[in-house]
Formats: C-alpha cells, structure tokens, sequence
C-alpha cells in the first residue's frame, strides 16, 4: 500500500530543520560576540596597562605608607611600573586587537626620553614628534620583520610539498614495477595463451587509473 504524505506532514517535518537552522544561527552568533568581547577586554586591559605608566604624573597623591620610598610619587611610579607588565602579559593572551597595543608601545617610547629629559613636558612638540615616529618605526619593523617570517616559512612549506610529491612519485613507480613483475609473473605461469592478450588489456587499464592518481 502506497503512504501519501500531506502538505502539513512535509511542514512539519521541515520545522526540525529550520528549528536547527535557526539555532545554529544564534550560536555562531553568540560565540562571536564573545570573541568580540574578549577582544575589547583584551584591548583594554592594554591600554590600561599602558596609562598606568603616566599614573604618578596624572594623579596627586600621599599615601600614609611610602615603603620605604622617598615619597607618594616614588612608591606609585614604581608600582605601576610593576603591574603595568603584568596587564600587558594578561591582555596580549586573550588577543586584542593590534591597534590597541600601539598605546603601550606610545607611552613606553615617552616614558624613555623622560629618563634623559625628565625636564621636558608631555604636551613639547619634540617630545610628541618623536615618540609618534618611533611607534612608526616600531610598526614597520614588525610588519618587516613578519613578513620575512611569512617569506621564510611559504618557503618551507614549497619545499615540504615538493618532497613530498617527489615521494608519491617513487611510491608510484615503485607500486607499477612491482605490478609489473607480478603480471608477468602470472602471465608466464598461469594464464593460458589464449587468454594472455586479454589478461594483458586489462593489466594496461588498470595501470592506467594508477598513472591517472
């Protein structure tokens, strides 16, 4: 007896798909906003990390406790200069984005011309002019840098795939002598002469899917 199938059965045994279609949907997009949310989080723990080291010239503090420093101003540098690190550190594991780890690279740059011209002011035209150019020049020397990495390593994978092919190449060979010996080994043994020439048609039709792989 032949079943016939509604058109309400056909909708409803396409609502599972859809259903499934609908929560993959949501998934993905979920799992990539949590990517995306990471990644701001990521990135502004960098940026912290890096205004952290203008902390002690920013904020006008006294803490009751200096351990043992000269003053408030001392202990708080030399504070931010130890956990600013450790931001860095944990932001860079969750990839932020790259753009976001220039802020640190910025103030770095400034921070090392205030250690030979502790005098000059953060807003001076040279001290911005320089600290700009040297995050420039540190961005260039990482794509350079980067790229002979990409260069060296392309270069290593044409390497690996022409060994490797070379390789299916001596396997093929090896696979066709050997096939060879035993077709003729058979021929010679087994197969009746009436039937060689057709034994030997097929040999060659096989051997030639083996040269077609």
């Amino acid at each position: 007896m032949k079943t016939t199938v509604s058109t309400k059965q056909k909708f409803s045994a396409r609502v599972p798909r859809e259903s499934i279609w609908k929560k993959l949907t949501k998934t993905k997009y979920n799992d990539q906003v949590l990517k995306v949310t990471i990644r701001t989080f990521a990135s502004a723990l960098v940026a912290v990390a890096g205004f952290m080291l203008f902390a002690d010239k920013i904020l006008e503090v006294n803490f009751a406790e200096t351990y043992g420093f000269a003053d408030s101003q001392t202990f708080l540098w030399v504070f931010t200069q130890s956990i600013s690190p450790l931001l860095l550190i944990i932001g860079l594991v969750f990839k932020p984005y790259k753009i976001a780890i220039t802020i640190p690279v910025y103030m770095y740059f400034v921070q090392l011309y205030w250690v030979f011209n502790p005098a000059i002011r953060f807003d001076d035209i040279l001290l911005q002019t320089y600290a700009i150019g040297a995050v420039l020049g540190f961005i260039a020397l990482v794509v350079v840098i980067n790229w002979f990495f990409h260069k060296a390593s392309d270069k290593r994978q044409r390497t690996i795939g022409q060994l490797e092919r070379a390789l299916d190449l001596d396997l093929i060979e090896g696979i066709q002598v050997l096939i060879r010996f035993i077709v003729v080994d058979i021929k010679r043994k087994y197969i009746t002469e009436e039937n060689r020439k057709e034994y030997v048609r097929d040999y060659m039709a096989k051997l030639d899917k083996i040269d077609q792989c």
